[in-house]
C-alpha cells in the first residue's frame, strides 16, 4: 500500500481539490482523509453538497483515539463512499475540535499504515502546514509528500522559505527524497520548473492544468461536463498520479515492505 500526503505552505493552491481529483484518478482503491486542522471539512459542503451529516469522520476517530479504541475497523467504519473503491473520511466537525487532536496523529498514521489488508491506498489532504506542525508524524509515515504551489514568484518564495523544516523532518525518518513539489498552473504567471527547483532545492513531480470549470466539479460539486474524464485537467491529474505512483513503487522495491502497526508505534 501507499500513503500520499498533499500539503502547502502558500495560500489556497487547491490542495483539497487536487487530493479529491487524485482519489478518483488513483490506480488502486483509494481512501481520502481530510486532516486539515485549519478548517472544517470542505468536501462535505462542496463535492458532497451537504448530503451527509457530521456524525462520521475525523472527529469520531479523535474520540475513538481518546478512548483507546482507534483501530483499522473504526477507520473503515468512518468512511463515506464517493464511488466504487473511492471513499473519504471527512475532516473535523469544528475548529475547536482541532485543539484536542494533538495525540491523534501518530496513532492515526500507524493505523492508516495497516490498511494494506483492505487493498487500498491512502491520500491525505493535509492542507496548510505550519511551523512545528502537530501532524508531523503523518508526514513522516507518508510514502510521498507533495507540496502544492502555484508557479508564481510569491508562492515560490513563500514555499522555499519554509521547506527546510519539512525537509529536515522527513530526513529524520529517512524520507528526505520523498518530498516533491506539485505545481498548480495559474494564468497569472508561470516560472520555469528548472528555476523553481533551483530556488527550492526540491524536485517537481508534475503539474496540474489550470481549468477552473473542471476543478469546480471537485471543490463545489458542479455538474461535470461530458468531456471531464478526458479533458486536459483530468489528464494532468492522472499523469501526476501515475508519476507519483511510479516513484513510490521504485522506492518500495528498494526498501521492502511497510512496518507493522506495532513497529510503527514502537
Amino acid at each position: 500500500m501507499a500513503v500520499i500526503a498533499l500539503a502547502s505552505f502558500s495560500g489556497a493552491p487547491g490542495v483539497t481539490t487536487t487530493a479529491l481529483a487524485m482519489t478518483f484518478a488513483w490506480h488502486r482503491p483509494a481512501l481520502l482523509v481530510e486532516v486539515d486542522t485549519a478548517k472544517t471539512s470542505s468536501i462535505l459542503p462542496g463535492y458532497l453538497r451537504g448530503q451527509f451529516g457530521r456524525d462520521r469522520g475525523l472527529t469520531a476517530l479523535a474520540i475513538a483515539q481518546q478512548n483507546n479504541a482507534l483501530t483499522a475497523a473504526e477507520v473503515m467504519e468512518q468512511r463515506i463512499e464517493l464511488a466504487p473503491d473511492r471513499s473519504v473520511i471527512l475532516g473535523l466537525s469544528s475548529i475547536v475540535a482541532a485543539q484536542s487532536t494533538t495525540g491523534l496523529w501518530s496513532e492515526l498514521g500507524a493505523t492508516l499504515s495497516t490498511l494494506d489488508s483492505a487493498g487500498m491506498d491512502v491520500i491525505l489532504d493535509v492542507g496548510r502546514v505550519s511551523v512545528r506542525d502537530p501532524r508531523s508524524s503523518l508526514l513522516q509515515i507518508a510514502d510521498s509528500v507533495q507540496v502544492l504551489l502555484r508557479p508564481t514568484l510569491p508562492d515560490i518564495y513563500t514555499t522555499a522559505a519554509q521547506l527546510t523544516e519539512l525537509r529536515d523532518l522527513l530526513a529524520q525518518a529517512g524520507h528526505r527524497e520523498y518530498l516533491e513539489l506539485l505545481l498548480v498552473d495559474t494564468p497569472l504567471e508561470t516560472w520555469p520548473r528548472a528555476d523553481i527547483v533551483k530556488l527550492t532545492n526540491v524536485d517537481v513531480s508534475a503539474g496540474i492544468v489550470h481549468d477552473p470549470r473542471s476543478a469546480a466539479v471537485y471543490y463545489a460539486g458542479a455538474e461535470p461536463s461530458r468531456k471531464l474524464t478526458r479533458n486536459s485537467y483530468t489528464r494532468s491529474i492522472t499523469t501526476a498520479a501515475d508519476l507519483i505512483r511510479a516513484r513510490i513503487l521504485k522506492r518500495q522495491e528498494l526498501i521492502g515492505a511497510r512496518p507493522t502497526r506495532q513497529e510503527t508505534l514502537g
